[in-house]
C-alpha cells in the first residue's frame, strides 16, 4: 500500500477534522508490540503549518521525533496519534465512580475519589497527599504519585510507577512493574514483588525477607539443529535454532 502522505486528526467523536498543534506532545500508541514501547510520548513539529502529520518523504523531513527505542510489531497492529487536552481541577473535586481521566492528566491539588473506583490513564500525575482509598486502577504505565499519598494494600502498579517525589504509605504486599522509582527513606511494612529493574532511593527499609535474587532474564533451553562445522560465530550458532530465541523476565 505504501506510506501515507500525511495523517490528519479528528475531533474526539471522530466526526470532524481537527488540526494538530505544533510543538506539542502526541501520544503515539500501538495496539500491541513485540519489542519496544507500546505507549510513546512524541514531539510533533508542524514544519509547514498545515495542521497534519507529514512523514512521507524521509526521516529527516518527518514531523515526528524518533522513538526512543526500536519497535517491532505483528501484521494487523494499529497506531494512533492523540493530543489530549487536560483539564484544570481545583482542590477537592468530587468524582462519581467510573470517572475516566485522559492520558497525561495532571492534578495540582488533592481530589476526592472516595465515592468509588476511578479509571486512570497512563501518565497521570497526582498531587502530594492524595488519598487513594477505594481505588485499584494503578496498573497503567508511568503514573506519577505525590509525596505523603496513601494507598490500599495488595495492589498492582504498572511499569514506570513513580513514587520518587517523597515517601508514601504502601501497606501490605504489592507488585510493581519494571522501572518503578521510590523516594529516599521509603518504608515497606511487608515484602514486595518487584519486576525488572527499578530505582530505590537512599535509606529505604524493606519489610520481611525481600527476594531480589529472583529478578532476572533468561532464555530457557533453546533446541538447536546439528552443526557439523566448528565455528566461533554466534550468528551461525543461533541460526541453527529450531525456533527463534525469546528472552523472558523472571521476578
Amino acid at each position: 500500500m505504501g506510506p501515507l502522505a500525511f495523517v490528519n486528526g479528528t475531533t474526539g467523536d471522530g466526526q470532524n477534522v481537527a488540526n494538530y498543534t505544533t510543538n506539542t506532545i502526541l501520544y503515539a500508541d500501538f495496539s500491541a508490540v513485540n519489542a519496544g514501547q507500546q505507549y510513546n510520548d512524541i514531539l510533533f513539529t508542524d514544519k509547514n503549518s498545515d495542521g497534519v502529520i507529514d512523514c512521507a518523504t524521509d526521516d529527516n523531513t518527518c514531523e515526528l521525533a524518533d522513538l526512543l527505542t526500536p519497535v517491532t510489531y505483528a501484521v494487523g497492529t494499529t497506531i494512533s496519534f492523540n493530543h489530549l487536552l487536560p483539564q484544570n481541577f481545583g482542590a477537592g473535586q468530587i468524582f462519581m465512580p467510573g470517572q475516566p481521566f485522559i492520558q497525561g492528566q495532571t492534578f495540582d491539588a488533592v481530589q476526592d475519589f472516595s465515592k468509588g473506583p476511578m479509571i486512570f490513564a497512563p501518565g497521570v500525575v497526582f498531587a502530594p497527599g492524595q488519598n487513594f482509598e477505594n481505588q485499584d486502577d494503578f496498573i497503567k504505565a508511568n503514573i506519577g504519585y505525590g509525596a505523603l499519598s496513601t494507598f490500599p494494600s495488595a495492589e498492582t502498579y504498572g511499569m514506570g510507577a513513580d513514587f520518587s517525589n517523597g515517601t508514601v504509605t504502601l501497606p501490605g504486599s504489592n507488585s510493581y512493574g519494571e522501572g518503578a522509582k521510590f523516594a529516599p527513606g521509603q518504608v515497606f511494612a511487608a515484602a514486595q514483588s518487584f519486576n525488572g529493574s527499578n530505582t530505590f532511593g537512599a535509606g529505604m527499609e524493606f519489610g520481611g525477607v525481600q527476594n531480589f535474587g529472583g529478578i532476572f532474564e533468561e532464555s530457557g533451553d533453546l533446541p538447536l539443529n546439528a552443526l557439523t562445522t566448528g565455528t566461533t560465530d554466534w550468528f551461525t550458532i543461533l541460526a541453527t535454532l529450531e525456533t527463534p530465541a525469546v528472552s523472558r523476565s523472571i521476578g
